[in-house]
């Protein structure tokens, strides 16, 4: 039952912020340093454009950690890429929006992880239950 409440809440949270976010950090953001040009297309058009808003909130809810996860140098063995969005952005370069802007966009991170949190125990709690009822009996 949490997990549908906190899905629900993350649903509206990310519809909501779609539509006000691309119209005012597209022109700033979704350009060729951050974005490669083959993800400037597939990001442009539903449904991969709510990844690049789910960016956007992580970016403007968490400054300080988002970019300082990019200062790590995590580069993927397998792509041989580097794991951060916005690499090489400092905080002066992130886009200056309201105040409610950004609790909206701290509340969506923050109900993004619960929900995450939720799923992750939903679904050891069932693995367990599984396990006592079929291997342990």
């Amino acid at each position: 039952m949490a997990s549908l409440i906190l899905g629900s809440i993350l649903l509206l949270l990310l519809i909501v912020m779609h539509g006000f976010l691309c119209r005012l950090l597209d022109p700033i953001l979704f350009r060729e340093p951050w974005f490669n040009s083959t993800q400037l297309v597939m990001f442009d058009s539903w449904p991969l454009s709510y990844i690049k808003s789910m960016n956007y909130m992580f970016l403007i809810g968490f400054p300080n950690m988002t970019l300082r996860v990019s200062r790590f140098t995590n580069e993927n063995w397998l792509t041989k890429r580097f794991s951060s969005r916005f690499k090489g952005m400092h905080l002066k370069d992130v886009p200056i929006v309201h105040s409610y802007v950004k609790t909206v966009c701290k509340v969506y991170t923050v109900v993004h992880l619960l929900t995450a949190i939720v799923g992750v125990s939903m679904f050891l709690f069932i693995a367990v239950v599984y396990a006592f009822d079929n291997w342990l009996t």
